[in-house]
């Protein structure tokens, strides 16, 4: 009897990298966005959608990985690059880049190669190595959105000090591990709300503890067979050249979910973060529906986005404009919202707590007054995630005291209090 491989269930690029990589303590939300990046690096600009009469929309994207030291990060983004063949073209960078040297990279590499495009791949596991916190990360990230693409441009760049550049057709992807705490030091509110945020895919992991015993990764009984095939695709990817186009069903799917949206932005009260995004989804679930195709597609077929490409680009787009938001209520709070925060997670870590000792704590934490303390309390209480307990009205005295408690589950090495699932997937075949 012939031993049967996860091959033999699915040829899908993204499915087997998820599953050769899974098993351990890395997300596998981690796995699948490592995929993806390395699919839209891959394919540099030789693969397109025509939607616009001026430029056609390339499947580039920005992800960044975001979760606590230790939960994968290094570990989705080291695998994905062991799939690069060793004598690959790719123009990669990994390591500390500033703005000009990334334009005097690209600039010489225009010069040495000939080519009337400058696609690059910015990797890095741990960005902070990349960008160091402070006034040269902020000046990057600000710079840096004139790279991501979108037209046929001819990017010139003149400075006093190191000359004129000349760059023509841009076009970056990019990849990156970090913390919510990156965010505030490195990109001003005023770029991420304008215009970082709309690019940027921020994919939240938490490392899966059911795991956390394992010294090293599983290895998989098809481990060599997946493997193989995975780096064969990726010699493929490399020869890729065209035009994905549109299946009826795909186009339907696409123009329902477009007027569901027109619809929605109609009737809704945008934050202006959520419209930087929002106004982006239409172009970005069609960069996700055809790095999709890309993953599904076979040597020597058309490339063609199909029905389940476009409700899988959907599906994503809901969970990160939920965690867009999550990373900019946490990195670009007010004051006020920080203490709320923080009297938050007195109450969270402790499960049930005494008012006295949670406004002891709470003053320790910043809190000045206890009338400002009563009003957060307040505030959870009203969002229905805490809940006072009071002593009974008759036991006038020796009454126990009053009683804070954590709705949600209690937290312990930053467990997530509740499973946010992400959407089912529509596989179903459009032909």
């Amino acid at each position: 009897m012939k031993n049967t491989t996860k091959l033999d269930e699915t040829q899908d690029f993204v499915d087997l990298f998820e599953y050769v990589g899974g098993g351990w303590v890395v997300p596998s939300v981690f796995l699948r966005w490592a995929a993806l990046s390395l699919l839209a690096a891959v394919v540099e600009d030789r693969v397109f959608v025509r939607v616009f009469e001026h430029a056609p929309l390339y499947p580039n994207i920005w992800v960044f990985l975001i979760g606590d030291s230790g939960c994968g990060k290094d570990y989705a983004i080291g695998l994905a690059l062991s799939l690069l063949p060793p004598n690959h073209t790719l123009w990669k960078i990994d390591g500390k880049v500033t703005m000009p040297a990334l334009y005097d990279y690209l600039q010489r590499q225009q010069r040495l190669t000939g080519r009337d495009s400058a696609p690059a791949y910015l990797v890095s596991s741990d960005v902070t190595e990349q960008l160091p916190l402070g006034v040269e990360a902020k000046e990057f990230t600000s710079r840096v959105l004139q790279l991501y693409g979108g037209r046929e441009r001819q990017l010139f760049d003149l400075t006093r000090t190191s000359g004129d550049r000349y760059i023509q057709r841009p076009l970056l992807n990019w990849i990156a591990g970090c913390t919510r705490e990156w965010f505030p030091h490195a990109i001003d509110a005023t770029v991420f709300n304008a215009g970082f945020a709309g690019r940027a895919f921020f994919i939240l992991g938490e490392p899966q503890l059911e795991h956390f015993s394992e010294i090293t990764p599983p290895r998989r009984r098809d481990h060599d067979a997946v493997m193989e095939h995975l780096r064969a695709r990726v010699e493929f990817f490399f020869e890729l050249h065209a035009e994905a186009t549109m299946s009826e069903r795909a186009r339907l799917f696409y123009q329902q979910w477009l007027e569901n949206q027109r619809m929605h932005l109609q009737n809704a009260q945008l934050t202006e973060v959520e419209r930087a995004v929002v106004n982006r989804q239409r172009t970005t679930v069609l960069k996700l529906a055809t790095l999709y195709a890309i993953s599904a597609w076979v040597p020597g077929k058309s490339l063609t986005i199909r029905g389940n490409h476009i409700n899988r680009a959907i599906d994503d787009m809901r969970v990160l404009l939920r965690a867009v938001l999550e990373v900019a209520n946490f990195a670009y709070q007010t004051p006020d919202t920080v203490l709320v925060d923080r009297v938050r997670d007195i109450i969270r870590t402790a499960g049930v707590i005494p008012r006295q000792r949670c406004l002891d704590l709470a003053v320790r934490r910043g809190v000045k007054s206890h009338k400002t303390f009563d009003e957060i309390i307040e505030t959870l209480v009203q969002a229905g995630i805490v809940e006072i307990r009071r002593p009974p009205k008759e036991d006038r005295r020796g009454r126990p005291p009053i009683l804070y408690r954590w709705k949600g589950a209690r937290i312990y090495l930053n467990v997530p209090d509740e499973d946010s699932p992400v959407p089912e997937t529509d596989t179903t075949n459009d032909g």
